[in-house]
């Protein structure tokens, strides 16, 4: 999922009809996101898997890049060091010139070295240019 949109994310989560300016608990916890069971559980497994002991919650990191040529390489060692890579999520803003190296665009070509953390994990990996 995007990370960004044009709609305000509070006033999607409270609606027309909330009068205080503060989140519930449970409204501010559906924020985000979490590595959810697979659908072919029994309910038992299920309630075992999702209690608050065994959640997987990701890790969100926002980086502001301004012309920042070594920003792949940031976003890169993010993955690389993450001890579950598949928990992490990535939302760049990257403010750059026309000939500027691009924040999402990996090094090499994703069809000549697959194995980069740009193209493994490109799923989870949003980037805004302005």
């Amino acid at each position: 999922p995007k990370f960004w949109s044009a709609n305000n994310p509070r006033s999607t989560l409270l609606g027309p009809s909330s009068r205080s300016g503060l989140m519930t608990p449970h409204q501010a916890s559906s924020i985000g996101s979490q590595i959810l069971p697979p659908d072919r559980m029994t309910l038992e497994d299920r309630e075992q898997y999702l209690s608050p002991q065994n959640q997987l919650h990701t890790i969100f990191i926002a980086v502001a890049s301004y012309r920042d040529w070594q920003c792949r390489s940031t976003v890169e060692s993010i993955f690389n060091r993450a001890k579950y890579p598949e928990r992490v999520r990535v939302g760049v803003t990257d403010q750059v010139d026309t000939e500027d190296a691009k924040c999402g665009t990996p090094i090499v070509s994703c069809d000549i070295d697959p194995a980069q953390a740009l193209c493994r994990y490109k799923d989870q990996i949003d980037v805004f240019e302005v």
